[in-house]
C-alpha cells in the first residue's frame, strides 16, 4: 500500500473549499503536477458527471411520454388534464435532453479549477431541483406502467377498465401540471449558465450557503496548515505510515466513480441519516442484499458529513472500507490504525496522542512491536474526545471471511463504550445472523433493498450511454421501456444483478434475441454467474485455458498486478520455453471473454496509477468458491472445473512467478564479473517483461512447498539449485537490488557499495541457502538440505544461520560500512564494526 495513504485522506477535505491555486500557495505537495494534472485529485464534486444522472432522467421521462401518449391514444374521451400534462411532460422531456448536452459540454470544456465568477465548492451544492424532479417522474411511471399493463392485457374487460381509470385524480393532475412548469422554468434559466458551478448552482436550492462560504474556505485553510506541518515533518510521516498501511481511498475512489449524481440523496437527506448525524452517540447500520449499492451509499454519507462539518472544524470524519480484494483490510487493528491516522490528520492535539503511542511502540529494541485491538481502541476513545462530534463509517464488515465476528463486536464496543458521546458510528454490511446478533440491539437498521429509485436511475443513465455509444443497436425502440421496466422490476434492488443483465443486452445479435431472455432472466446472481460461464465453455480450448488462468489469479488477493502482467502473465504456455511479444493475449479479448465477471479500474497516482482488472463484484469470488462443493446432481455440474480456492491461487501463482524466473529469455541475461553490466541488464530485463519484476519480489513470501503441486516444487529446486544457476544469480542480483533504496537514489557511492554487497553474494561460497534462509524460506532450505547443501558454508555474510538470523535486512545493514572494502576481508560478522544489534540477535 502507498505510504502517503495519511496526508492523501486529509486532502478529502481540504480539497472541499480550496481551488488548487490556494492550495499550491499553502505549499499542499499533494496537488503536485504530474503530467499536467495533480498528483492527488479528489474532488467531492459528483464522480459520474451531472450529465450522466440528466441523462437518466430523460429515459425516465421518454418512457413516461410513451406511456401516457399510449393511454390517450387507446382512450378518446381522455381528461383535458390526462393531455396537458403528458404535453407538459414531452417538454419535460425535451428540455431535459437540452440539460444534458449542456452539462456534457461544461463538463468536457471547463478546466478543472473553479471559475472566478462563482465561488461556490461544488461539493456543497447538491441537484435538488433534479432530485424533486425525478421523484415526480418515479410517481407518474408507477402509476403509468400500472395502467400500460392492463391496457396490454389479454381481457377485454381489463383492457375496458384500464382507458376509464387514469392512475391520478384531477387534483393531482392539476398539480402535476404545475410542478412540471416549474421544473421546466428551472431547467430553462439552467440553460443558460457558463460554467459548471453556475449550472449546479441553478439546479440547487441551497442559496443559504453561499453566507457560510468565507467560513469554509478559513477552516480548509486550517486544515491545510496542520497538513503541510505533518508533510514537513519526517518523523511524523512515519507515524503516518505506520498507523495508515492500508489506505481506504482506493476503495473510496473506486465507488465514488460508480455513483450517479441524484443516488443516495434519499438515504442522506431522509429522517434516518438527519437523526444519526445531528444526534450524539447514534449509531446507524445500513444492510443489503448483495449487488445493492452498499459502498456506493457508504460514499454518500461519507460526503454528506464532510460537506456538513466543513464549517466546524470541531467536528471529523473518518471512514474504511474492508474489502475481499485486500486482505489486511480485514483485520481489526488496521481498521482501527486507519481510523485513529485519519482522525489524527483533523487536530493537532489528537496527533499529539498518536505519536505518543507511536512512540511507545517503535522507540524500544524490539522492533516488532505491533499496536494491539484492545490498545487501539482505547487510544481511538481518547483522539476522539479532541472533537465535539466524530463520523465514523465503516463498509464491508461481511467481507471480512473468519473476521466477521471479532470486527463487528470490536466496532460495536467502540461505540458503545465511549465516556464522551462524541462518536457517531454507521456500519454497511449483508444482513447476516452474525452481524445482526451484534447490532440489532443498539444499532438502528436501514435496508436497502426497499428503495429501488437509485435502481431506476441509475439503469436509465447507464441504457442511454449504452445506446447512444453504440454497444446496444435496437431497431425496435419501444424495447428500450420493456427493458427498463423489465429489468428494474425483476431486480430485486441488485445493481450487480441489473448491470449484468444489460451487460447480456449488449451481447445479443438481434432484438428478438433480447425479448426471449427478457423472457428467461435468471433468478440470482449464481444463476447469472452460470450464464456467463457456460457461454465460456463454448469457446475453443485456448480461451478456456486463458480464462480460467485468469480468474485463479483474480481470485488469489494476496498481490496487487496490472491488467498488463496478468495478461503476460498468463499467455506463458505450461510447455513454453520464451514468451514472444505477439503470443501475449490483448486485454481487451480478455474483457469480453469474461463479460461481466470482471472490470477494470484506473486508480490515482498512491498505486502508480496502473489499469487493474479485479473481479467485479464480491459476489463474483465468491460464486467462484461454492464451484468447489458443487454437487454432480446440480444443473452444470461441468462449471466446477472454474472453481477457484486461495490454497490453490497461491500455488498457482508461485508457478508462473518460477515459470517467468527460470525460462529461458531470462537466462539470455547471465551476470557477469562486472556487476555494473548485470545491473544493466536487469534493468533491461525490467522493461521487457512487465511480470518479471513480481516474479522477483513476491513469490518467496509464499514458497511453502508443503502446499505447492509437483510442477511447482520441480520448478523451484530448478532456481534454488545448489550449483548456482543463471536464473538464481539473476534473481538473487534482482532482488537485493530492487529492495534497497540506493536502487532508487543512484547516488554513485550507494551504487558502489550495493555492487560489492551483489558482488558478495555472486561469489562461490554464497549458496542458494544463504539466500533461501535470509529470505525466510524455511521449506526451501529443507530442500537444498536435504540436496546435499552445506549448512556450514561461511560466505561473506557468514553462515546460513546468521543469514536466517539477520532476515532479508541482514545485506543492507553492511551497507554502514563504508570506510571498509566488503570484499577485501574475511565475513563481515568477524569484524569488530559489525552491525550492533545483530550482534546481539546472533
Amino acid at each position: 500500500m502507498n505510504n502517503t495513504c495519511g496526508l492523501g485522506y486529509l486532502s478529502w477535505v481540504a480539497e472541499v473549499a480550496l481551488p488548487v491555486s490556494r492550495q499550491q500557495q499553502l505549499g499542499n505537495p499533494l496537488v503536485a503536477k504530474v503530467g499536467g494534472k495533480k498528483a492527488y485529485d479528489l474532488h467531492l464534486a459528483d464522480p459520474l458527471s451531472i450529465s450522466a444522472s440528466i441523462a437518466g432522467l430523460v429515459a425516465l421521462a421518454d418512457l413516461i411520454f410513451r406511456s401516457g401518449t399510449k393511454y390517450v391514444k387507446s382512450y378518446r374521451g381522455a381528461s383535458t388534464e390526462v393531455g396537458n400534462l403528458n404535453r407538459e411532460n414531452r417538454s419535460l422531456s425535451v428540455i431535459l435532453h437540452n440539460l444534458s448536452l449542456v452539462a456534457f459540454d461544461l463538463e468536457e470544456t471547463e478546466p478543472p479549477e473553479p471559475t472566478a465568477a462563482v465561488h461556490e465548492p461544488s461539493s456543497v451544492l447538491q441537484p435538488h431541483h433534479l432530485h424533486d424532479c425525478h421523484q415526480l417522474l418515479r410517481r407518474l411511471e408507477t402509476g403509468l406502467s400500472r395502467t400500460e399493463a392492463s391496457l396490454d392485457s389479454g381481457s377485454e374487460c381489463q383492457r375496458l377498465y384500464a382507458r376509464l381509470k387514469w392512475p391520478f385524480t384531477s387534483t393531482e393532475s392539476k398539480e402535476m401540471i404545475q410542478d412540471v412548469q416549474r421544473y421546466n422554468q428551472i431547467i430553462h434559466t439552467a440553460l443558460a449558465a457558463d460554467s459548471l458551478a453556475m449550472l449546479k448552482h441553478c439546479l440547487s436550492r441551497q442559496d443559504e450557503i453561499k453566507n457560510g462560504l468565507d467560513k469554509i474556505n478559513l477552516t480548509a485553510e486550517r486544515i491545510l496548515d496542520i497538513q503541510v506541518k505533518i508533510s514537513l515533518d519526517a518523523k511524523r510521516n512515519q507515524v503516518l505510515r505506520d498507523f495508515g498501511r492500508v489506505n481506504p481511498r482506493g476503495e473510496y475512489e473506486t465507488n465514488r466513480k460508480l455513483r450517479q449524481g441524484l443516488t443516495g440523496l434519499w438515504l442522506t437527506q431522509g429522517p434516518d441519516f438527519d437523526f444519526w448525524y445531528s444526534t450524539p452517540d447514534s449509531r446507524l447500520w445500513c444492510s443489503g442484499i448483495p449487488g445493492a449499492g452498499k459502498s456506493v451509499l457508504a460514499v454518500a454519507m461519507i460526503e454528506e458529513c464532510l460537506q456538513r462539518n466543513a464549517q466546524d472544524t470541531r467536528k471529523a470524519v473518518a471512514c474504511f472500507f474492508c474489502t475481499y480484494k485486500n486482505e489486511s483490510s480485514q483485520h481489526s487493528t488496521t481498521i482501527l490504525s486507519s481510523l485513529c491516522m485519519q482522525l489524527a490528520m483533523q487536530s493537532e492535539s489528537a496527533f499529539q496522542i498518536l505519536q505518543e503511542y507511536h512512540d511507545q511502540l517503535f522507540s524500544g529494541r524490539d522492533l516488532s512491536a505491533r499496536p494491539t485491538a484492545k490498545t487501539l481502541a482505547q487510544k481511538l476513545h481518547l483522539i476522539c474526545a479532541c472533537f465535539t462530534r466524530n463520523y465514523i463509517i465503516v463498509d464491508g464488515l461481511d467481507e471480512c471471511d473468519h473476521r466477521v465476528a471479532a470486527n463487528v463486536e470490536c466496532l460495536a464496543k467502540l461505540s458503545l463504550l465511549q465516556g464522551y458521546d462524541v462518536i457517531n458510528m454507521a456500519l454497511s454490511s449483508r444482513d447476516e445472523i452474525i452481524i445482526r446478533q451484534h447490532l440489532k440491539n443498539d444499532f438502528p437498521h436501514v435496508e436497502i433493498e426497499a428503495h429501488t429509485e437509485d435502481l431506476q436511475l441509475y439503469f436509465a443513465s447507464e441504457l442511454s450511454e449504452r445506446i447512444a455509444s453504440k454497444q446496444l443497436r435496437l431497431r425496435d425502440q419501444s424495447l428500450k421501456d420493456l427493458i427498463m421496466t423489465r429489468l428494474v422490476g425483476e431486480a430485486k434492488g441488485m445493481f450487480r444483478w441489473v448491470a449484468c443483465q444489460l451487460d447480456y443486452m449488449c451481447e445479443l445479435p438481434t432484438d428478438r434475441a433480447r425479448r426471449e431472455a427478457l423472457s428467461k432472466l435468471p433468478p440470482s446472481l449464481y444463476a447469472t454467474y452460470d450464464r456467463i460461464l457456460l457461454r465460456i465453455g463454448g469457446y475453443d480450448d485456448t480461451v478456456k485455458r486463458l480464462v480460467k488462468k485468469a480468474i485463479l489469479m483474480l481470485a488469489t488477493s494476496f498481490v496487487s498486478l496490472s491488467f498488463e502482467e496478468i495478461c503476460e502473465a498468463i499467455s506463458l504456455e505450461e510447455d513454453a520455453t520464451t514468451l514472444e511479444d505477439d503470443e501475449i493475449v490483448e486485454e481487451e479479448e480478455l474483457l469480453r471473454w469474461c463479460s461481466s465477471l470482471v472490470r477494470v479500474g484506473k486508480s490515482g497516482s498512491f498505486n502508480g496509477g496502473k489499469t487493474r482488472i479485479q473481479f467485479a463484484h464480491f459476489t463474483v469470488k465468491e460464486y467462484l468458491r461454492s464451484l468447489k462443493t458443487r454437487d454432480s446432481d446440480h444443473e452444470y455440474p461441468q462449471l466446477k472445473e472454474y472453481a477457484v480456492s486461495h490454497e490453490d491461487g497461491i500455488d498457482f501463482f508461485s508457478f508462473l512467478c518460477l515459470r517467468f524466473l527460470t525460462m529461458e529469455d531470462i537466462e539470455r541475461f547471465p551476470p557477469t564479473r562486472d556487476t555494473t553490466r548485470a545491473i544493466s541488464c536487469i534493468l533491461a530485463q525490467h522493461r521487457r517483461r512487465t511480470f518479471y519484476e513480481p516474479s522477483v519480489l513476491t513469490w518467496a513470501a509464499y514458497a511453502t512447498t508443503s502446499k505447492m503441486g509437483d510442477r511447482t516444487r520441480k520448478l523451484l529446486r530448478k532456481l534454488l539449485h545448489p550449483s548456482e544457476t543463471p536464473a538464481f544469480c539473476l534473481w538473487a542480483i534482482d532482488i537485493i537490488f530492487c529492495h534497497h533504496p540506493s536502487s532508487i537514489e543512484a547516488s554513485s557511492e550507494s551504487i558502489k557499495i550495493l555492487s560489492q554487497v551483489i558482488a558478495a553474494v555472486l561469489r562461490p561460497e554464497s549458496t542458494p541457502l544463504h539466500m533461501a534462509a535470509a529470505f525466510s524460506m524455511p521449506d526451501a532450505c529443507q530442500e537444498l538440505l536435504e540436496g546435499g547443501s552445506d549448512v556450514l558454508a561461511c560466505s561473506k555474510f557468514g553462515t546460513p544461520l546468521h543469514c536466517a538470523l539477520g532476515g532479508r535486512g541482514f545485506f543492507y545493514n553492511f551497507l554502514d560500512l563504508r570506510d571498509n572494502d566488503i570484499l577485501s576481508e574475511g565475513p563481515i560478522t568477524d569484524r569488530r564494526n559489525f552491525h550492533v544489534g545483530h550482534v546481539a540477535r546472533l
